[in-house]
């Protein structure tokens, strides 16, 4: 737009899905496209001949005289506002930007940045903040995932390499402005070459580690794999500086947003069976995600898979990682305290099936001898009475244990994500941090935390490297404090079991003493009024027969146990809600730890004990035991 010589840009405005510059007489002089996205949160700013703007958490300044941005830094979380402060600007950050419109008060912080200063914090308080430079070139596309690329007509493939070169003037420091445009030459151009595209694209060094980190994932896809090395080796650098490790990375969402680039390699080499391509791929997924929820798994298949192709070494290689990956504190107290939580609600469940079972069955084994009233007394001897006392135990018992092992799973569950991203200058893992129980390790960690958030306000980053994940693991293990609100109930009904953990042990003892002895006496009223019935019942109470009787509550617990793990799933109910299925494989379906619960297992147990349990009454029923 023509201009005169002597006009000045003195202030930024949004005008649509751009950024313009405009004069003191209301002219616009230049404008920097967006397309994509709400609204700027706040008016840009001006300083000198330098404007700021944000875009979702990145912070743009602008070259008001060139109309063009010239520095990007991107913080930790959405920047919602920035003022003028001493020595530089105030700006408020919050999380959650894709969910919540307005910040919320425990996961906002005022952050203090002086330009030309490193950009201050470590990590990101969501992951999907890796997409904000991303998000704005594939908007200028006309797309809003990059695999709609592949999807363009070439009209429409035109129209968006002429939108990319242009916006790439304004921003050059958008590395997905050239790299986007260079995959959609790549694909609609058959005698165009992409290569110096891509090549501007990494000549970008100053661009946020997680530009180069994405980066590195959509060059492998788009066969670039020594550029996508070169990118890999420089986002490893800028982690470190900011003291982002990949080993703690933990969570699953941002090795998703990244990986899910590489499916259709993944799905091409596995079934292709190629094994150094899946090999490749999976080897940089895990240079970054060693460690995710889940990778134990996902190694292990990979070994699986490679052992399979006849390739004992690299497949013994895989299965190292997964084993390593299989002690990672964090994930491996996720996957044990879900388990035992599972396993002992499971447990108390199927002794309390026993605890109704067994005594009917003792009740409707009576003997000839009857009480004053005419009761036939129950056939009941010492291992019975062991096996009822055995019943009351576990019953009053194991509640505790469900909910002290359900209690860490939600813990953990109500954990921010920030937390599994390694970015523990979060306010909201401050927060949850200290509505933790009390412990040496907690106050470790929240020392560690304050410092860091007390960092990230000053504008500068934290220079100590954080407290081991032991230390956190043996933190979260304590379970909430007492002003805390988290609850196994939150997170299936078995894990409501916990609830009963309220009670006294001797009430739940007593309770359990009622219910067998009213159990008891049913039977007894049955085998008086009707013996044949009483006969037919026992048929269908596993462990009933007398010979069993050492082993009737084992018998009737395990049979139990079966019936509810295959009919309700009640083996997984707490797995279900805290351990994630791992998309690291893509075309191969989920990979579940099972951890021996699979349905192969409880249909085999189940029928070995109705065998035993068939043969035995069928043999007392012939020697005329059944009176």
């Amino acid at each position: 737009m023509a201009a005169p010589v002597s006009a000045e840009v003195v202030r930024l405005e949004q005008q649509g899905g751009a950024v313009a510059g405009v004069d003191a007489a209301g002219e616009t002089l230049w404008t920097i496209e967006y397309a994509s996205g709400k609204p700027l949160r706040f008016e840009p700013l001006i300083d000198g001949r330098r404007g700021y703007l944000a875009r979702r958490s990145d912070l743009l300044t602008v070259d008001l005289d060139a109309g063009q941005i010239v520095e990007r830094h991107r913080f930790p979380g959405v920047i919602d506002a920035m003022a003028p402060a001493e020595d530089g600007y105030t700006l408020t950050l919050f999380s959650r930007a894709l969910t919540v419109e307005e910040p919320e008060a425990e996961s906002t912080i005022e952050v203090h940045y002086r330009p030309g200063d490193p950009t201050p914090g470590s990590g990101l308080f969501e992951s999907a903040l890796i997409m904000t430079a991303s998000a704005d070139a594939l908007a200028l596309a006309g797309v809003e995932q990059e695999i709609e690329l592949e999807m363009l007509s070439l009209e429409q493939a035109e129209q968006a390499i002429a939108r990319l070169s242009v916006a790439e003037e304004r921003d050059p420091t958008n590395l997905f402005l050239p790299l986007y445009r260079g995959r959609v030459t790549q694909l609609s151009q058959e005698d165009a070459s992409p290569a110096k595209l891509y090549e501007r694209a990494v000549q970008i060094e100053d661009a946020p580690w997680s530009d180069d980190l994405l980066a590195t994932f959509l060059l492998i896809k788009y066969g670039e794999d020594a550029l996508s090395t070169k990118v890999a080796a420089r986002a490893k650098q800028k982690m470190q500086a900011r003291g982002v490790l990949v080993e703690r990375f933990n969570g699953l969402a941002m090795q998703t947003e990244l990986s899910i680039a590489l499916r259709e390699l993944l799905r091409d080499g596995i079934h292709g069976n190629d094994v150094e391509l899946v090999d490749n791929l999976q080897g940089r997924v895990a240079e970054f995600f060693p460690n995710s929820e889940q990778s134990a798994l996902t190694w292990r298949w990979v070994g699986d898979w490679i052992g399979a192709k006849k390739r004992a070494e690299l497949a013994q290689a895989w299965r190292g990682r997964a084993a390593k990956a299989s002690h990672a504190p964090l994930v491996a107290l996720n996957e044990a305290s879900a388990r035992k939580a599972d396993r002992a609600s499971l447990l108390w469940m199927a002794l309390v099936m026993t605890l109704i079972l067994i005594p009917l069955g003792v009740g409707l084994r009576a003997t000839r001898r009857r009480t004053a009233k005419g009761l036939p007394l129950p056939d009941i001897n010492m291992w019975d009475a062991i096996g009822l006392f055995a019943l009351v135990l576990g019953c009053s018992i194991l509640p505790a244990v469900v909910q002290k092992h359900a209690t860490v799973s939600a813990t953990l569950k109500s954990a921010p994500p920030e937390l599994f991203d390694a970015t523990y200058d979060s306010p909201k893992v401050l927060t949850w941090l200290e509505e933790l129980g009390e412990s040496e390790s907690r106050d470790v960690w929240i020392a560690y935390a304050r410092k860091a958030q007390g960092a990230l306000r000053a504008g500068a980053r934290a220079s100590d490297a954080p407290p081991s994940e032991q230390l956190l693991a043996e933190a979260i293990s304590v379970g909430p404090g007492a002003n805390s609100d988290i609850s196994p109930a939150s997170l299936s009904g078995a894990a409501r079991v916990g609830a009963l953990a309220q009670m006294s042990r001797v009430v739940l003892a007593i309770l359990a003493i009622v219910c067998g002895l009213l159990m008891m006496l049913l039977g007894m009223l049955i085998r008086r009024k009707a013996p044949r019935v009483a006969e037919n019942i026992r048929i269908f109470i596993p462990g009933s027969a007398k010979v069993l009787s050492p082993l009737a509550v084992i018998i009737c617990g395990l049979f139990s146990a079966a019936f509810l793990a295959l009919l309700f799933e009640m083996d997984r109910g707490v797995r279900t809600v805290v351990l994630p299925r791992s998309g690291a494989i893509f075309e191969q379906g989920e990979l579940v730890d099972t951890y021996l619960t699979l349905p192969s297992t409880w249909i085999a147990l189940a029928a070995a004990l109705l065998t035993l349990h068939g043969v035995t009454i069928w043999l007392e029923r012939n020697e005329g035991k059944l009176d």
